[in-house]
């Protein structure tokens, strides 16, 4: 009798182990892709900073400017993700989003040595193609990593990771162009995502594909055509598509122009249109996680 509790003892110790063990690797991973998440926006958004150095130095007029900041990246972004979001479906996820984050972080500091605006927009398509791994396989990858009833404060604490950008990086990379220029602006950009696709690819464990969703839950892939015809039924989903693409639109322009503006209206130099930046983001910051609230099942 004495053996059988103690056994049944060491069962449940194991048993909480491996639970806790499992607790673990999912706050890691979280914390590995925030900081992902983080840099990406860095490196898509930064050359918002850098806009007037680039106009100085290529002679490029803001038309130039905006198809290469903004609208040859966001097409490209769209197309790619579905493609990538497809091939994360049933492809190595943490090798996708590795992958990808080491190509456009390359992609970023290789735009420090554009000598013309040609070279300036291939690697913006770099970093357009490597940013579509992130975002899709990274939600997959958490939502597999959090049960039901913690996956909702775990998303939103990734969200987050797009205002941490603008908090830390964005200052950094104003002081680093407002002193050095706008070239190793860009290249100091790009390190931080090196480093984290080597943390991502060799410390943090890919979830098992449905391993936090209830027994007997269907984990199998749906069919995209099936999908498509799905959400096209949906009226609510369309309008929501609809809101995202000018709410996208509007905010966008804002962060990619909002820097130039400051400079040409107000003259701020690069490192304080970064410190406005990270103000601006510090309410966004706050209410990120307070909105996991509502996403939490009631």
């Amino acid at each position: 009798m004495v053996r059988t509790t103690r056994m049944q003892a060491s069962q449940i110790s194991g048993v909480a182990q491996l639970a806790e063990s499992a607790a673990s690797r999912a706050r890691y991973g979280l914390c590995i892709l925030t900081l992902i998440y983080a840099v990406g926006q860095l490196d898509r958004q930064v050359i918002s900073l850098l806009l007037e150095g680039i106009k100085k130095d290529m002679h490029v007029s803001d038309t130039v400017l905006g198809l290469v900041s903004g609208f040859g990246f966001a097409t490209l972004y769209a197309f790619s993700g579905v493609l990538v979001s497809r091939w994360a479906d049933r492809g190595p996820r943490r090798a996708i989003i590795a992958g990808g984050l080491l190509l456009y972080s390359l992609m970023t500091a290789l735009a420090g040595v554009s000598r013309t605006v040609v070279q300036l927009a291939a690697s913006r398509v770099g970093v357009s193609i490597g940013e579509s791994t992130g975002l899709a396989p990274s939600t997959a990858f958490i939502s597999d990593s959090y049960p039901n009833e913690k996956r909702g404060r775990a998303l939103a604490i990734f969200a987050g990771g797009s205002y941490l950008s603008t908090l830390v990086g964005f200052p950094i990379a104003g002081w680093i162009s407002q002193h050095y220029g706008w070239r190793p602006a860009f290249m100091a950009a790009g390190v931080p995502g090196i480093v984290l696709a080597l943390l991502l690819r060799f410390t943090v464990t890919d979830p098992p594909r449905g391993g936090t969703e209830a027994e007997g839950a269907d984990t199998c892939v749906i069919p995209l055509r099936e999908t498509l015809q799905f959400l096209a039924r949906q009226r609510s989903i369309l309008f929501l598509y609809l809101g995202s693409i000018f709410t996208g639109w509007t905010l966008f322009s804002m962060t990619i122009w909002e820097p130039t503006f400051l400079a040409r209206v107000h003259h701020l130099t690069s490192l304080p249109s970064g410190e406005s930046l990270r103000l601006a983001a510090l309410s966004s910051v706050a209410s990120s996680p307070i909105g996991s609230a509502g996403a939490a099942p009631h």
